[in-house]
């Protein structure tokens, strides 16, 4: 006998239509409730679409959201896992790293059987995480929603939004201040390099600063829980490093100036006129008292010394002396000793000083710095970087005018220039020492990859136009 309720069972596509049209009909309740625009006469005698809210009161409908929850809440522990094992990853082939530079004593870091499983490990997870995303709408939504969020809270911040050519591109910058070489960004007019080492040199800062406290902290965890296994290190990892990232994020929000000072790069403005001495240290002439370094305490107890040694070698002069005649004259005593110190400690000398300027600084407080216009300085000032640019990190480079230094860790360097080639020329460019640009990686930064010809539906290959996102399955 057949059973009468078959044809009434609606297909998963059906429920999946439905519960779509219930989203777009909330939405839209919503968006009438909130507009303030019409007056309300207009508001009154409008047009409404029917909206049948059955589908809201559906029993189905109301399983099938909750199953959709329960699935996105699923997918989104099992990304967040996956992201987090990468993130371990990575954070041990940081420490394999810096155990082989510190191995050769130099910023190369080679590779080891260490650093080649971790690599394997990471690439092998990341692998995971995209088959994840591309055989589950659920995984899909969640990932590229939470994507399109962080879009619109860099878009906000003026920042550069997340996109392939952009993300690549800070990844070579940082990791080529990593392994302790200096980038040389160059580019068209306009095509984001400023900003692009800005975001990168503080993407580096904040690595630095969370790899080493992670460091710590693991390891004074691990001290107190050595039968700990990995599995729960793995989640002790998650939860510090989500507390950091944490931090730091709403650090560049809102932070102290302490918090600030870490993260942000020196900057230098390039033109033809700037000199070594603006770059490293400038000297100044100073007016200085001549004995500034002393106390107006010191002065009165030598102005006192003075006044009580004079009194006791004319000690036999003033016994034959009248009480006030003896009086008046240890007062006009006093008088001119105190006006010769004040003559004396009035007088002001000549004095050099030298004020550290934003690469000295860098080099000495472990900072980056962005040189902006790199190829439009001198290139008789720019040699002076030379044994900073080659000098491992923790060693000591020579600065012409104040000896050696010692280049501390954190310390990076990025030089952004305009290209020019045959058909455009930047004026007050020049083509770099050859010599001078070995030391540096050179990334040529251009426009973002795109298609302004048709319509969006239109394009041959729309993946590889990144001013627009897909934003479906």
């Amino acid at each position: 006998m057949k059973n009468k309720n078959i044809d009434s069972i609606p297909s998963l596509r059906e429920i999946q239509n439905l519960y779509e049209d219930a989203l777009r009909k909330e939405a839209k309740a919503t968006s009438d409730k909130s507009s303030t625009s019409l007056g309300e006469f207009f508001k009154n005698f409008r047009i409404e679409e029917d909206v049948d809210r059955s589908f809201s009161e559906n029993d189905l409908l109301k399983k099938y959201k909750d199953y959709l929850t329960l699935n996105k809440s699923y997918q989104k522990k099992a990304i967040e896992e996956l992201e987090n094992l990468i993130a371990y990853e990575k954070f041990f082939l940081t420490v394999e790293r810096k155990e082989n530079q510190n191995l050769y004593a130099s910023n190369f870091y080679g590779s080891s059987f260490q650093t080649r499983a971790r690599i394997e490990r990471i690439n092998e997870y990341n692998k995971n995480l995209k088959e994840l995303i591309t055989s589950s709408p659920d995984a899909w939504e969640f990932y590229y929603q939470r994507q399109l969020l962080r879009d619109i809270e860099n878009s906000n911040s003026n920042n550069l939004v997340d996109i392939s050519y952009v993300l690549e591109a800070k990844k070579k910058i940082i990791e080529s201040l990593k392994a302790g070489t200096p980038v040389y960004l160059v580019g068209h007019l306009g095509s984001g390099k400023t900003q692009l080492a800005r975001e990168a040199a503080m993407e580096f800062s904040i690595e630095n600063i969370i790899q080493d406290d992670l460091e710590l902290e693991m390891n004074k965890w691990f001290l107190k829980n050595q039968n700990i296994s990995e599995a729960e290190a793995i989640e002790k990892f998650a939860q510090l490093n989500k507390e950091k990232r944490t931090y730091y994020k709403e650090a560049l929000a809102r932070g102290s100036e302490k918090d600030l000072e870490k993260i942000y790069p020196y900057f230098i403005s390039g033109s033809y006129n700037l000199t070594y001495e603006d770059m490293f240290v400038e000297k100044t002439l100073s007016l200085e008292k001549a004995n500034s370094k002393e106390s107006d305490i010191d002065l009165v107890d030598k102005v006192v010394d003075q006044y009580l040694t004079w009194l006791r070698s004319h000690e036999k002069d003033f016994k034959n002396l009248p009480y006030e005649k003896e009086n008046l004259i240890k007062s006009k005593l006093w008088d001119s000793i105190s006006e010769i110190f004040i003559a004396r400690n009035s007088t002001y000398g000549t004095v050099v000083k030298k004020i550290e300027k934003e690469i000295l600084l860098a080099v000495k407080n472990g900072r980056t710095v962005i040189i902006d216009e790199l190829n439009t300085i001198a290139m008789e000032n720019l040699i002076g970087l030379n044994d900073i640019l080659q000098s491992k990190v923790g060693s000591m480079a020579y600065v012409t005018g104040l000896g050696p230094v010692k280049i501390k860790k954190g310390f990076g360097l990025i030089g952004t220039g305009n290209l020019s080639t045959d058909s455009v020329s930047y004026e007050g460019t020049q083509d770099l020492n050859p010599a001078f640009k070995s030391r540096f990686l050179t990334i040529e930064y251009n426009y973002v990859n795109q298609s302004t010809l048709g319509s969006l539906k239109n394009q041959t290959n729309p993946e590889k136009n990144e001013l627009f996102r897909k934003v479906c399955f």
